[in-house]
């Protein structure tokens, strides 16, 4: 039985599980994937290099692979093919977009690369700051550094619609099979019935394939889980009140938070609904008495509404929500 299912049926809790990221830098790279993206069908030296530079010492930070949404914007291919085994563990998603009637791309070409990169701002953050860029393939390992480690000034950038927002499912079969299987249905749905405005990604490993097939909705970055293709489709593309009174069900938490905080944070979403919506969050934090630094933390989310007024919610964590010693990304779980 597929690990998904698995959860499924032992009622795992979805919640609090989207993982921490201050910012997330995905990039358009054809598949299939390797796990860790390095050494990837469409990547070739240079940009190996920089992938694992990158999630070597970047802090805070989350890399995703996209599969680019035309032609237009596909990079050259590289490098070698990936082995038999690797095109097997990706194959599901591949096929099922060939029967979809969706190119999968396969020969080489010199088209430019599109990067977006996430950023939460410190609090009150209401949600991540989105810039886009097109580079030429060959400018992808230097503007992914670039961003990552603010050493050089980015270039490329490009204008980004306000109001656009960018859904990304998980299809990385070579990562998990029931991400490659469960999550092309998914995103299927969601492109076929999108607005305009609202882009559909196929994404590289979200974390907690356990719980596939999930999604990132970016800028908000709320992550969710357990999706159904043709209601939670809808349900994602219709009102916001109708998707916070689902949220029990499939969310697991926003990734520009701690996820000490994200319990709290669908408390509060499930509880104001739509008046919800853009509100900006802050937080603090306190070690219990009786436990001193190590723990139990009381923790505090407060909400400005974007009408107007402040709601809280607090609880009890573990541990501290934000590392000693800076910020540190946690993977998802």
């Amino acid at each position: 039985m597929r690990c998904s299912l698995q959860s499924r049926a032992a009622g795992l809790p979805l919640g609090a599980t989207a993982g921490w990221y201050p910012t997330i830098l995905a990039f358009e790279l054809p598949g299939p994937w390797t796990p860790r993206l390095v050494g990837s069908r469409a990547c070739w030296p240079q940009l190996d290099a920089a992938l694992q530079r990158v999630e070597r010492e970047a802090k805070g930070l989350r890399l995703l692979a996209l599969e680019p949404r035309s032609e237009a914007s596909v990079p050259n291919v590289g490098a070698a093919a990936a082995g038999s085994g690797q095109r097997a563990a990706q194959g599901a998603a591949s096929g099922m977009a060939a029967a979809h009637g969706e190119a999968v791309v396969e020969g080489v070409g010199d088209g430019p690369v599109r990067v977006l990169r996430f950023v939460a701002d410190p609090p009150p953050v209401a949600a991540y700051a989105a810039t886009e860029f097109v580079v030429p393939r060959a400018e992808l390992p230097a503007l992914l550094e670039a961003l990552a480690f603010g050493q050089a000034e980015p270039f490329g950038q490009v204008p980004r619609d306000a109001g656009t927002r960018d859904l990304m499912v998980c299809t990385h079969g070579g990562r998990d099979a029931c991400c490659g299987k469960m999550g092309y249905p998914l995103f299927a749905a969601i492109r076929a019935a999108a607005p305009q405005g609202t882009r559909a990604w196929r994404c590289s490993h979200l974390g907690g394939h356990r719980f596939a097939p999930t999604l990132l909705d970016l800028p908000s970055g709320r992550v969710f889980g357990r999706l159904d293709e043709a209601g939670d489709a809808a349900l994602l593309l219709g009102p916001p009140q109708q998707l916070a009174a689902q949220s029990v069900r499939t969310y697991r938490g926003r990734s520009l938070l701690p996820e000490a905080l994200q319990l709290a944070e669908r408390e509060l979403w499930t509880r104001h609904g739509a008046a919800f919506e853009g509100a900006r969050l802050s937080w603090r934090s306190h070690p219990t008495a009786e436990g001193g630094q190590a723990g139990p933390w009381a923790v505090e989310l407060r909400a400005q509404l974007a009408g107007g007024g402040e709601v809280v919610a607090a609880g009890i964590a573990a541990r501290s929500p934000v590392p000693v010693g800076g910020v540190a990304a946690s993977c998802g779980r």
